[in-house]
């Protein structure tokens, strides 16, 4: 689980697409404007990214989760 939640991010690091056992992410209260391609991390079935989205769309360029 790694919570970045309220850390005023506006971009996810390069390295979280890395963390190939990574289950959980919580990005709320961002304001991120774009995410890093994170669809090799096979593991992951939640993200929390509700709120301030910069781009509504932008959870449309993942891949399904766990998939």
């Amino acid at each position: 689980y790694l919570n970045l939640r309220r850390t005023g991010l506006r971009r996810l690091p390069a390295f979280i697409k890395k963390l190939h056992n990574l289950e959980a992410l919580d990005i709320r209260d961002n304001q991120i404007e774009r995410l890093p391609n994170i669809s090799k991390l096979r593991i992951l079935r939640y993200v929390s990214a509700y709120s301030h989205l910069t781009d509504p769309f932008i959870l449309d360029q993942l891949s399904p989760i766990g998939m």
